[in-house]
């Protein structure tokens, strides 16, 4: 599936690392063309 969030941003909460959930969510926001905060 794949969505098209260019020009939305979005804020990630607990990012501790590269393993934690976060860290993967915050990567396909941006994939999706999000800007993070």
């Amino acid at each position: 599936m794949s969505f098209d969030l260019q020009g939305r941003v979005a804020v990630v909460f607990g990012v501790a690392n590269k393993r934690s959930i976060a860290w993967s969510i915050a990567q396909g926001l941006h994939n999706a063309g999000a800007k993070l905060a």
